[in-house]
């Protein structure tokens, strides 16, 4: 393998990396998100199923965050 193989191999392996990070940096960021947006509807009186039908979460998922 020549020093060029070994740096485009590299550079290739850096994008994927970031393109992953990012992926699943988004995905985290979403899911903040919508605990952030049941919390708040929580707070303003929203009854569970109406949480549920709006952020997509489940009961069981919305227990198991701690947004009471």
């Amino acid at each position: 393998m020549t020093k060029w193989d070994y740096y485009a191999g590299m550079q290739f392996a850096k994008k994927e990396g970031f393109a992953l990070g990012r992926d699943e940096g988004v995905a985290v960021g979403i899911e903040k998100g919508i605990l952030q947006t049941a919390r708040k509807m929580r707070e303003k009186g929203f009854d569970t199923a109406m949480i549920c039908e709006i952020t997509g979460l489940s009961k069981r998922e919305l227990s198991k965050t701690g947004v009471k």
